[in-house]
């Protein structure tokens, strides 16, 4: 089936293909798992059709920013190929109808016949079969309803229920078999139609479902640009104007659009434009402001960034000749930094990078007199298009602008796909266990960004690896902006890197019980503790992401992808492994 194919973005193969033309193969993480042979997980944000609305399975998910949020309630495990087992349904005219053979129990007011299973107007009546599943197994069933006439049709897989089917169509739906071995194709409210070609595959994997479907589902975001209406500089929601005007569309962007407006100072006295309405609270932590700028009649531009006490950054540009200028800092500002890049037709993009102590932020950008002058010269003027303000540590990979309209409407081209976990209520799980009995080894690979330094799960093996043994955890342990991996026989082992929030890392977890080693490596910089872990395998329990056992511990942050691997790794596919991580997160590693 195309839908387990090579996973696509951007309409090109991801991980997979050759080098330079010379069909070498790069490296893809489900070399770990030697074909299935290695017991683990593999979760991939950057693959769609890996992703879906609800733990259901019955719908999956859209590329964000078209509009609307993205909730993800399933994520599929890659470790295992996602390759479909058996068809379960046999012979074909069982599937197909193409006889009665009495493989189907029929309640009240359905019929076998011409070919097809048919309702007509019964309130609430089943076809089923039972012992079909495995409880504790995953399932990939494709159904056609060939007729609609009225009432609702949905599945019934193991004891989950699916969504209301209420159109012809086919559809393709992923279940756990949570209770039973029961299979059904339910119709309610005086349904009447016909179904038809039924397929049931188990899809083999450890995949993991939403906590909750309704308010705890993590959300699939590309979105790293703080602002809205990055385009929009007469949009008062975003944009405020003192002694300016601001003229919108006057002539092309960067990108040949008629959309760069032109900002004028019209008093000469003190006077700018203000990205905020009022002073708005943003992330703390080191900052990039930037702005596309192009010469109209005023040589000069600034750029500056303050907090609400005596801290700021102020750097001058001249968007004539696309030459940096001077910089100032007031009060307790650190990390400053200022750039100007070409973008070609005489634009430019001015930035400044910059912490300040307080996280209530006011950014600025004026056409003044000279280079560190703060006198504005009535009527100056300067095209401005594309305001962007990010965290400056998001990743040398990210393109420096990003288009926003709103926060669900924005650009996703070349911005690494993430799971946002809002550190109050979401989590997911796997149903089924993740089974790592067999080994005393396991190799743990993340690319997650920490917006907290409160204690919270990455990954955990079990309910809690201080209460149950042959566990493991990836997580901010809570104490000087640490970065922590655990690994435990029946003794914990924690080491630990500082990497205050918020931070950007890939990160890797490598446990061995029986060796005593427990190494944590931070984007290439390792942590080993080498104390006595105890003995045994690790266990078969629950993989709980971005919470403990879902219900505290609750992650802030963004997870680029997981990688779970029972077994050692060699020091060359650690390396392969973190780079390719890397490359989902935007981060560049030495």
């Amino acid at each position: 089936m195309p839908f387990f194919g090579v996973p696509i973005r951007n309409g090109l193969p991801i991980g997979l293909g050759s080098v330079a033309g010379f069909g070498v193969q790069q490296f893809d993480p489900s070399q770990l798992f030697e074909g299935g042979t290695v017991a683990g997980a593999w979760y991939d944000p950057s693959d769609l059709s890996t992703m879906f609305d609800t733990s259901a399975g019955t719908t999956p998910v859209a590329m964000p920013g078209q509009g609307a949020p993205v909730p993800v309630g399933l994520m599929l495990d890659k470790s295992q190929g996602l390759v479909l087992g058996p068809e379960l349904i046999t012979p074909a005219a069982n599937r197909d109808f193409s006889s009665d053979t009495g493989y189907w129990t029929k309640e009240t007011g359905v019929t076998i016949s011409g070919g097809t299973a048919n309702w007509s107007a019964t309130a609430n009546s089943d076809l089923y079969r039972l012992n079909v599943l495995t409880v504790g197994k995953w399932y990939r069933i494709t159904w056609t309803i060939s007729s609609y006439t009225s009432g609702n049709f949905r599945l019934s897989v193991g004891g989950t229920t699916g969504a209301f089917r209420t159109a012809a169509g086919t559809y393709t739906e992923t279940y756990y078999a949570a209770s039973n071995g029961t299979f059904a194709i339910t119709g309610q409210s005086s349904a009447t139609g016909s179904i038809d070609n039924i397929s049931v595959q188990e899809l083999p994997g450890n995949h993991a479902i939403s906590f909750n479907n309704t308010t705890a589902r993590p959300e699939l975001r590309a979105r790293v640009n703080l602002l809205t209406y990055s385009e929009e500089f007469d949009n008062g929601a975003q944009w405020a104007t003192t002694n300016t005007t601001i003229t919108p569309n006057q002539t092309a962007s960067p990108t040949g659009t008629l959309t760069a407006d032109l900002l004028t100072d019209i008093t000469g006295s003190a006077s700018f434009l203000d990205f905020a309405v009022a002073a708005r609270t943003y992330p703390a932590g080191i900052r990039t402001f930037s702005v596309a700028v192009k010469y109209n009649n005023n040589q000069w531009f600034r750029l500056s960034a303050s907090d609400t006490g005596p801290n700021g950054f102020n750097a001058w540009f001249d968007i004539q000749n696309g030459q940096p200028g001077t910089t100032t800092v007031a009060g307790a500002a650190t990390n400053t930094s200022s750039s100007i890049t070409p973008l070609g037709n005489g634009w430019y993009r001015c930035s400044i990078t910059f912490e300040i102590a307080g996280t209530t932020l006011n950014c600025f950008m004026i056409p003044v007199a000279g280079d560190g002058s703060n006198t504005r010269v009535l009527n100056s003027a300067a095209f401005i298009w594309g305001a962007d303000l990010r965290p400056a540590n998001i990743g040398a990979n990210v393109p420096a602008y990003q288009r926003i309209a709103d926060a669900n409407t924005y650009d996703t081209s070349g911005f690494p796909l993430y799971l946002r976990f809002d550190g109050i209520d979401d989590s997911m799980y796997t149903p089924a266990n993740l089974n790592l009995s067999g080994t005393d080894k396991v190799s743990v690979f993340a690319g997650v960004r920490k917006l907290s330094d409160v204690f919270s799960i990455v990954a955990e093996l079990s309910s809690s690896v201080s209460a149950n043994n042959g566990t493991f955890g990836l997580w901010p342990p809570g104490f000087s902006g640490n970065w922590a991996f655990a690994s435990k026989g029946t003794t914990l082992r924690e080491p630990t890197i500082s990497l205050p929030a918020p931070n950007t890392s890939v990160l890797t977890g490598i446990g061995d019980i029986s060796g005593d080693i427990a190494t944590l490596r931070a984007n290439g910089v390792a942590s080993t503790n080498t104390g006595d872990q105890g003995a045994g395998n690790y266990g078969t329990y629950p993989l709980f992401i971005g919470a403990r056992n879902n219900a505290s511990s609750w992650l802030n942050g963004h997870l680029y992808s997981l990688i779970i691997a029972g077994s050692a790794v060699s020091a060359g596919n650690i390396s392969a492994t973190e780079q390719w991580v890397a490359g989902k997160t935007g981060l560049v590693l030495p």
